[in-house]
């Protein structure tokens, strides 16, 4: 037992290493918005009025609130929750993994590795956990409140001799396991995975077979958030007939969201360019990766077992329905997944058991993945987030009295808010009283805010001349002055 403890320490060891390197990047567009309201708005506000714009459910909000309250809302102070919440989801992906994956080791470089601890690994070095543990939202929440529900389901089993068929035909069993340990747990664990983010509640079918008691309960304590979801839900299909760029952006259905999910669990957000050296880097991985999975679920099915049944459903129900509800709300996108990745990899893990032949070379396959793409991630500018933090100091360099900066939509001004407080940021320039000198156009997501360009329109219209373009590592902005012998002064 010592051993293993030794173990998980020097995985969230090295978990903790990767992730506190790119904590300090700029914060970009979601972030800015989440930190921006919990830092200004109160508690109530956050829950009944700031959560319906924002699509998800409430849970996280007031964590942050109170979070800034506590340690500021530096870059930094902000991501820590997410972290926090990441190292946590590792350490039950450890145990989890103690209680399904088979107790075979192999030798990697002339050290012996249980395959039962390979998906807390995989999990700490994946370029895609640390992007998300890193980022003040909700995901790390829900992937941790996700994976205790799953670690308390099985601990109830294994310690109860629980089997699957007495499950499947007598639903009423789960009742005589409500008071026993490890219960509560389960329904506050999946009680806040339903209070963090949607996608979660596609284990519910899952639960209520398994848990049907108990799930109902964390159901029924979801109720006083069913109106609020009523009117966010509104608002939502209401943003993406007014806005239709803005649902393809944040996951409508398309075979391309469908595929990113399997290749960013593998790969995280790093990219390459042409596609066909992408193409090239993803092929040993995915071959891989499907190997191991294809084993995994050919053992399964042949022989089930009630564990690892439970950790397939894990990966595939959410899957299966995440891609029937995105036919109609946007919902595809592979990040809103993460609360499935620990399952990805136990999975994989199970897989790998039954494959000696091959299972030394396949882990180093993965492992090398997940380093070079996170180690990439942390270390080329060009993965970071969006620099909203170098566009503001750019603006305080060039700073006149007379300059403004324009939106395509003032919603998405969160970031520049965050980091600049004195050039005034507007959605028209007809709403100064006096025409600007200097005129800033954000580029930013344009598409999807002002798809006519109506924005450049008006500025031109007014005899302002586009005399430069600037590129903050995503955020656009197109520099207007009114004459050409202001150009070398605003630059």
């Amino acid at each position: 037992m010592a051993s293993h403890h030794k173990l998980l320490f020097w995985i969230l060891l090295v978990a903790l290493a990767f992730r506190l390197l790119p904590l300090n990047q700029s914060l970009w567009l979601d972030e800015a918005i989440n930190v921006v309201n919990a830092r200004d708005h109160s508690f109530t506000h956050l829950i009944t009025n700031y959560a319906l714009g924002d699509f998800h459910p409430p849970a996280f909000h007031p964590i942050l609130h109170i979070w800034i309250r506590l340690f500021g809302d530096s870059e930094i102070a902000v991501r820590l929750p997410s972290l926090i919440f990441g190292l946590l989801t590792i350490t039950i992906t450890f145990f989890i993994g103690r209680l399904t994956s088979p107790s075979k080791s192999i030798t990697l470089f002339h050290l012996r590795l249980n395959l039962r601890h390979l998906p807390a690994i995989l999990l700490a070095t994946s370029g895609l956990h640390l992007y998300y543990s890193t980022e003040a939202r909700m995901y790390s929440l829900a992937a941790f409140a996700t994976s205790a529900a799953i670690y308390c389901l099985l601990s109830l089993f294994r310690y109860h001799h629980i089997s699957l068929s007495p499950l499947l035909h007598s639903p009423l069993s789960s009742l005589t396991l409500f008071f026993r340990p490890y219960s509560l747990l389960f329904i506050a664990s999946y009680t806040l995975a339903l209070y963090t983010d949607y996608l979660p509640w596609f284990l519910l079918p899952l639960f209520f077979i398994l848990l049907p008691f108990h799930t109902l309960t964390s159901l029924i304590l979801t109720t006083p958030w069913w109106p609020l979801f009523y009117q966010q839900l509104h608002i939502g299909l209401t943003t993406a007939t007014t806005h239709p760029g803005w649902s393809q952006v944040v996951g409508g259905f398309s075979l391309r969201n469908l595929l990113l999910i399997p290749i960013k669990f593998t790969i995280g957000r790093v990219s390459a360019r042409p596609p066909l050296l992408y193409a090239v880097l993803l092929f040993l991985p995915l071959i891989s990766i499907t190997v191991a999975l294809v084993r995994s679920f050919a053992t399964i099915f042949t022989q089930p077992k009630l564990k690892s049944l439970i950790i397939a459903c894990w990966l595939v129900v959410p899957l299966i329905l995440g891609t029937l509800f995105s036919l109609r709300i946007s919902l595809l996108s592979y990040f809103r997944f993460l609360f499935i990745l620990p399952a990805f990899y136990l999975l994989i893990s199970y897989g790998l058991a039954q494959l000696p032949q091959v299972s030394r070379n396949l882990v180093i396959i993965l492992l090398i993945t997940n380093l070079i793409s996170s180690t990439t991630f942390i270390f080329n500018p060009a993965f970071h987030k969006e620099d909203w933090r170098s566009f503001s100091n750019w603006i305080d360099q060039v700073q006149t009295d007379s300059a403004v900066t324009v939106f395509p939509d003032l919603a998405q001004a969160a970031p520049y808010l965050y980091y600049q407080q004195q050039v005034p940021a507007l959605d028209s320039i007809r709403q100064t009283d006096s025409l600007p000198d200097a005129v800033y156009l954000v580029r930013y997501v344009q598409e999807i805010f002002d798809p006519t360009d109506s924005k450049k329109q008006d500025i031109e219209a007014l005899g302002y001349t586009q005399v430069h373009q600037l590129d903050f590592n995503g955020v656009i902005v197109w520099v207007y002055t009114r004459s050409h012998k202001l150009f070398a002064q605003v630059l």
